[in-house]
């Protein structure tokens, strides 16, 4: 089903599965790479995208279309993605509390986030990615993604992230800055 986004939206709207199926299907792809990238699982991220689209699907009449629709289904799988790591976090503090066990504050373990027909950084960088990735705010992890591996304008990420363009804008400098300072020593010159 062809149409842009606006399009199959009010056709959804007004019930046709149909065009929701091709909203998820044109969709579906970005919505992935945005979820894998922030949980770091397969199998995290189907779930991820799964609930988003689910919760899309019975919000879609209250959609107001102040942003297009994939922003908005961004934001909802951020939403979900960070439910997920909370509800995550959360079992396995409960978990170390009862087997008496004190976890550390950041458990992150981001792995392999790249898709398969991505390159991936070689051995040594993708450790020092990984790492400074898991060192970084919430905020900054997605901000970055959404900019350098999505490719996203600053205004689609303010308002997946339902911030500030300045603020969005920092907080990508911010991460641009510690990769930057964490790979220098292993790109062997300053710049």
């Amino acid at each position: 089903m062809n149409g842009s986004d606006a399009v199959l939206v009010d056709q959804a709207r007004k019930g046709s599965t149909e065009a929701y199926r091709a909203l998820v299907e044109r969709h579906a792809p970005a919505v992935f790479r945005l979820a894998f990238h922030l949980t770091s699982h397969r199998s995290d991220a189907e779930d991820v995208v799964q609930e988003a689209f689910l919760r899309a699907h019975r919000a879609i009449a209250n959609f107001e279309s102040r942003s297009g629709f994939g922003t908005w289904l961004h934001r909802i799988a951020k939403n979900c993605a960070f439910d997920l790591l909370r509800k995550r976090k959360r079992a396995k503090d409960l978990e170390d509390s009862i087997n008496g066990i004190h976890a550390p504050e950041s458990e992150w373990n981001l792995g392999r986030r790249w898709e398969p027909d991505r390159p991936l950084l070689d051995g040594e960088f993708q450790s020092v990615v990984d790492g400074e990735l898991a060192r970084m705010s919430e905020l900054e992890r997605t901000a970055f993604l959404l900019r350098h591996v999505e490719g996203q304008s600053t205004a689609e990420i303010s308002e997946v992230l339902e911030k500030s363009p300045e603020a969005t804008k920092q907080a990508v400098f911010r991460a641009v800055r510690r990769l930057r300072a964490a790979l220098r020593p292993h790109v062997g010159a300053e710049r």
